[in-house]
């Protein structure tokens, strides 16, 4: 690995720090600290959206299903905020793009 790692052009981390759009991200391990997509990010305890915490977000089940969206074992969210009432486990995007299904 190099000392610097660059992700997606969103989040950049050195061995000791994280970094979004060049702030500090608070409260990562940096070891752990993987870009999902779209924003979001995670490390073995926090998720993160746009360098900010994802205070309801279970990392160990939180995914990024696309277009903004993502979804963890309780709720679904987009750009970052739950979606009240979402149904967790029949949500599906639907893109006109294609009749394709994103889970």
């Amino acid at each position: 690995m190099n000392k610097d790692e660059h992700l997606e052009n969103i989040y950049a981390k050195d061995w000791h720090k994280v970094y979004f759009c060049g702030e500090e991200v608070k409260d990562v391990d940096v070891v752990t600290f993987e870009y999902i997509g779209f924003g979001y990010a995670k490390d073995w305890k926090t998720v993160f959206y746009n360098g900010k915490i994802v205070e309801e977000a279970d990392a160990e089940s939180f995914k990024y299903i696309g277009y903004g969206y993502a979804k963890d074992w309780k709720a679904v969210y987009y750009n970052g905020k739950i979606i009240k009432d979402a149904e967790v486990q029949s949500f599906q995007i639907i893109s006109k793009e294609s009749k394709e299904k994103h889970f």
